[in-house]
């Protein structure tokens, strides 16, 4: 039985084993897709489930993301503190049964996680209702201050609708502002208090990412949160300007530099706020020299693909030095992330273009130029899809080639495209 038979089974039972209300199937980016609504006393989330391609014999698992439902009110914070927990709840399951049908057993995995701690939750938001009550009419000296908080999150990439969907509603549901950059890098900075600003990380961290992190982030005390505010609303663009003239314009421009990680240890701006370095990750990076490609569409599309898997940046452009268009063209190809070392490790053992004869074969004249943990990183103003993945952009001048290795590996990756 194929993967797409076990898989249509699969959904025929969980289908058939929910109301409609309870639960739902689509279609998302190619890929099944089960909705479940999930309620436990006060609390309300959306468990999505999405079944990749290759699931669930080929070894891939299911993709799980959890949603606060906008049902929660007053109890909205809570759900979104325990979003976390009921991801690795499910997250544990879909591992533990890798290579067998896990779609049920996940949904069962939270519902008893659910039932478990329901009568916990029910006690607990009716003592919180209780507290408010008594807040309302008891003066408190320490409301006079409340935080502002502001944090700028780096993704690889922001691209699904979908996702921008639910960023927006979310930005919403918690009163944020600031801005979410779509393409490749993603950024998203929101402001609003320190408390919801740490619940709109909490909540989307959860979700299917290739790569997340926040790397600035600040705090200031304030008399009244919105007359503090820097950002009127939260709005989506796709210029990475629009963002850094948007910060430069309110004096944010030391947040926006920690997107591509300058930090520096006397940024302190007027309002006596702090920008803080919040990870401490390290790139990686190899510039790489190809010979020629024989097959130059399927040799790019298929490093485009492993490069995507393992979420490692890739600039692929080709030029002819000193404007010689009688000799052949000089591929360079730069790689920044993580999983470098892998995507170098697959491109040496893969066959990856055709020989003379038009039978695939192993690359067995690509250089590697430089290799090691970037003296500069990236900046984020590179638009990694133009330099990478549009076909349009592939060719291109000497001069541009040696600003980009430039800006992405420094003096060591320019030398090495003069040399060239």
């Amino acid at each position: 039985m194929t993967d797409r038979e076990r898989q249509e089974n699969e959904l025929e039972f969980v289908t058939a084993a929910y109301e409609p209300t309870e639960a739902w199937c689509s279609k998302e980016r190619g890929l099944f897709t089960i909705h479940r609504s999930l309620r436990a006393g006060p609390l309300a989330w959306l468990l999505r489930i999405s079944l990749p391609k290759q699931y669930p014999g080929g070894g891939q698992i299911l993709q799980i993301e959890v949603k606060v439902n906008e049902e929660n009110t007053r109890d909205r914070k809570v759900a979104f503190q325990l979003q976390p927990a009921l991801h690795k709840v499910c997250q544990q399951v879909a591992e533990s049964l890798r290579g067998e049908e896990a779609l049920y057993a996940v949904l069962n995995a939270a519902e008893e996680w659910m039932h478990e701690n329901e009568d916990k939750w029910i006690n607990e938001s009716a003592q919180r209702k209780l507290s408010e009550e008594d807040e309302h009419f008891t003066p408190d000296a320490r409301k006079s201050h409340v935080c502002l908080g502001r944090k700028l999150i780096y993704s690889h990439h922001i691209i699904s609708k979908r996702k921008r969907a639910d960023i927006l509603d979310l930005a919403r549901q918690l009163s944020l502002t600031g801005f979410m950059k779509i393409g490749w890098p993603g950024l998203i900075i929101v402001e609003g208090s320190e408390e919801d600003c740490q619940l709109f990380y909490d909540g989307i961290k959860g979700w299917s990412w290739q790569y997340l992190v926040v790397r600035g982030e600040m705090q200031e005390k304030c008399k009244e949160l919105e007359k503090s505010r820097l950002f009127p609303v939260f709005a989506e663009v796709d210029s990475m300007s629009v963002v850094t003239n948007r910060c430069r314009e309110v004096g944010l421009e030391a947040l926006f530099r920690t997107s591509m990680k300058v930090y520096g240890t006397d940024d302190k701006d007027e309002t006596d706020a702090f920008i803080s370095r919040s990870d401490t990750e390290e790139m990686y990076g190899a510039l790489v020299l190809v010979d020629h490609m024989n097959d130059g569409s399927t040799y790019r599309k298929w490093l485009r693909k492993v490069c995507h898997e393992n979420d490692v940046l890739i600039m692929l452009q080709q030029f002819f030095p000193n404007d010689d268009h009688l000799k052949r063209p000089k591929i360079v190809v730069g790689l920044v992330g993580g999983n470098v070392k892998n995507v170098l490790k697959q491109w040496r053992t893969r066959k990856v273009d055709v020989d003379s004869k038009g039978k695939p074969c192993l690359e067995r004249m690509m250089t590697v130029l430089v290799e090691g943990f970037l003296e500069h990183v990236p900046r984020a103003e590179i638009n990694w899809e133009e330099v990478g993945h549009d076909e349009r952009f592939l060719n291109t001048t000497t001069d541009n080639v040696k600003g980009l290795a430039s800006t992405i590996g420094g003096k060591e990756w320019r030398k090495a495209v003069e040399q060239l």
